[in-house]
């Protein structure tokens, strides 16, 4: 039962987080933190999805040749890219709040393009190739759970592997404190501050961005360290490096029992946070344009009037103001259409604020 609950909750994780993922790549490199985090999210959560699928309690590795030597590579470098994109996240939300925001330069920016993907890529995909130097054999096998990611433990380990996810974590956490005390210090002018900082981003989305490398971070750090300690308490005392010898066990493949539940931590812990992935980025204004290009290419674009009519007419019956002309949100002109979706949600999360939010997240390029 609960491999199978693993196995339906990464799939829905998967198709929820396309909207996210695609509003992120369109946005350009000025997102450059936030579409790192979306690409990992995805592609671990495919990547988990696939294993469970394939080796649901069965450990025939015939039964998809060469996705574990695939599966194991992907789980070294995603632990590390989303550390480090967590990190680049809490950077980016620190730039905006600083007081040297408004001296940022077009080259600053691009530098900052460069330095999060490179951060985001470069160094989980070095970490990735330098795990054949203690690796013992190309993969194991676990009932319920697919592949495992072996290992040796030696020093090339812990400089290579174990340090990286909970120093980019700790970084994160440095620069979400100091996030933080900004904002504390200008709560009572927290929309003009951020404003201030000339770049396009409005308070909506710093929130939204600020709320989930909070997430992260609470459910990201705890765990990176407990991992890193768990393997070298595991791994027991460190052996002398022998590259031939750590190799000679290369062909097999080793079987290890089912895992317990603190075991699953690890696999759980990666459906929690693409579902606050989600929550944050796909519930929002920028996306609902895409959910209504959607029904429209599925036919299904009656069905969407219908719903958004009824919950449009139930939202009048409260508090909702009466000035709109149209029941229907979506029911805007031939040029307008792409944005209906998005004033309408952007709007209904702007009641308290009016709808001045409304025109500022017109703009789809932030920095």
């Amino acid at each position: 039962m609960g491999q199978l609950a693993l196995v339906i909750f990464n799939g829905v994780c998967v198709l929820l987080n396309i909207s996210p993922l695609y509003y992120q790549l369109a946005q350009g490199n000025a997102n450059s933190s936030a579409i790192s985090m979306s690409l990992w999210i995805m592609i671990s959560s495919l990547s988990n999805f696939i294993n469970l699928i394939a080796f649901y309690d069965n450990v025939d590795v015939e039964r998809l040749p060469g996705w574990c030597d695939i599966n194991v590579k992907i789980t070294v470098a995603g632990v590390v890219g989303r550390a480090a994109a967590s990190m680049c996240l809490a950077c980016f939300l620190s730039s905006v709040v600083s007081p040297c925001a408004t001296t940022i330069t077009r080259r600053d920016r691009r530098n900052r393009y460069l330095f999060d993907y490179f951060l985001c890529f470069v160094i989980p995909l070095a970490v990735m190739g330098c795990h054949v130097l203690y690796q013992p054999s190309r993969f194991g096998l676990r009932p319920n759970a697919g592949c495992v990611t072996t290992f040796w433990a030696s020093w090339p380990l812990l400089i290579l592997n174990l340090i990286w996810a909970p120093l980019f974590s700790v970084a994160g956490v440095l620069y979400s404190t100091y996030v933080a005390f900004r904002l504390a210090k200008h709560r009572r002018d927290f929309s003009r501050a951020i404003a201030g900082s000339h770049s396009a981003i409005t308070t909506g989305r710093f929130i939204r961005l600020t709320a989930f490398a909070a997430i992260y971070l609470i459910i990201g750090v705890p765990l990176s360290i407990y991992l890193a300690y768990a393997s070298i308490l595991l791994s027991g005392a460190y052996a002398d490096y022998s590259y031939k010898y750590i190799h000679s066990w290369w062909d097999a493949t080793p079987i290890y029992p089912k895992p317990d539940a603190r075991e699953l931590v690890s696999y759980w812990s990666d459906v929690i946070v693409a579902f606050c992935h989600f929550l944050c980025f796909g519930l929002g204004g920028e996306s609902g344009a895409l959910y209504v290009k959607f029904f429209q290419i599925s036919g299904l674009n009656g069905l969407w009037t219908r719903l958004s009519t009824k919950v449009t007419s139930s939202e009048r019956a409260g508090s909702w103001p009466r000035h709109r002309k149209s029941a229907n949100p979506y029911s805007a002109s031939h040029s307008d259409e792409a944005y209906g979706g998005a004033f309408h949600l952007n709007y209904s999360e702007s009641r308290s604020g009016g709808g001045v939010k409304v025109v500022v997240e017109r703009e789809d390029n932030f920095a």
